[in-house]
């Protein structure tokens, strides 16, 4: 007997005599939940489906629909979202055994991000920019490589756009920030003073920060407090997580070009 697909027959309460004449009433047997009553196409010998079948389906349905929606919502909160990294999250991510304790510290701090300072440091293609837009997926924010937050600063302090305390507001009240290439930050003074005035007002609204670099605590350190300061270590031992990926680059597993063990 073949089971008969979704239609206007499946309900099965019905009068006989109401029916057409190539519809009878009968049962069928479900391997999910067992027995129950249907409609038999006498033309075809299909079966109307099981109708618990069909309401787990249509809650799987609107389950999906709900869960895109709420995707799509979470996408709108983000600002400076590339296109290569829109579908990055943390079920996506390529979990080893040498990078599962950063997912799981990133994960962490991405449920609970209030007043704290995560940095992605180490090596080149480790997934550390993956892991930052997974959090951004759950807490809405703005994403920037610092050359675009320099470039946007430089923008307004020449008269360009909002003007350059607009600017520096953006970035110092939004709800998350996370800067990439961080390591990228020039030894110039314009630039790290701005970058220090940015963190310093996260800091004292306890705004998180996530920062992102293929660079060492110590050199970054070196490079943001100037003059020998201490204001970037100090907040960090206060605030900071920092998650080392010293684990070699994960791209040529994607390409396919050495294999990857599970």
């Amino acid at each position: 007997m073949r089971v008969l697909k979704q239609g206007k027959w499946q309900q099965v309460n019905i009068t006989q005599s109401f029916l057409p004449d190539y519809l009878r009433q009968s049962k069928a047997l479900c391997k999910t939940h067992g027995e129950y009553k249907c409609l038999i196409d006498t033309r075809t010998n299909e079966a109307s489906p099981c109708p618990l079948c069909e309401q787990d389906r249509e809650r799987a349905e609107l389950e999906t629909q709900k869960e895109l929606e709420q995707f799509e919502s979470r996408l709108k909160k983000i600002d400076g979202l590339p296109k290569r990294y829109r579908n990055a999250g943390f079920k996506n991510f390529v979990v080893d055994e040498k990078n599962k304790t950063a997912r799981d510290s990133v994960l962490s701090f991405a449920k609970n991000p209030n007043n704290k300072w995560l940095l992605l440091l180490g090596k080149n293609g480790t997934g550390k920019t993956h892991l930052a837009h997974a959090v951004l997926k759950l807490t809405g924010g703005i994403f920037r490589d610092f050359d675009d937050v320099s470039t946007d600063l430089l923008d307004a302090q020449a008269g360009y756009g909002a003007g350059l305390n607009k600017t520096l507001d953006k970035y110092a009240n939004a709800p998350m920030l996370v800067i990439d290439e961080i390591d990228k930050v020039k030894n110039t003074e314009g630039r790290i003073t701005w970058l220090n005035t940015i963190l310093r007002r996260r800091y004292n609204e306890m705004l998180p920060v996530v920062l992102v670099g293929n660079i060492d605590l110590e050199r970054l350190c070196q490079i943001i407090d100037l003059h020998g300061g201490e204001a970037m270590r100090d907040r960090i031992k206060e605030l900071g997580i920092v998650v080392n990926f010293n684990f070699e680059s994960y791209r040529p597993v994607l390409r396919g070009e050495i294999k990857h063990e599970h």
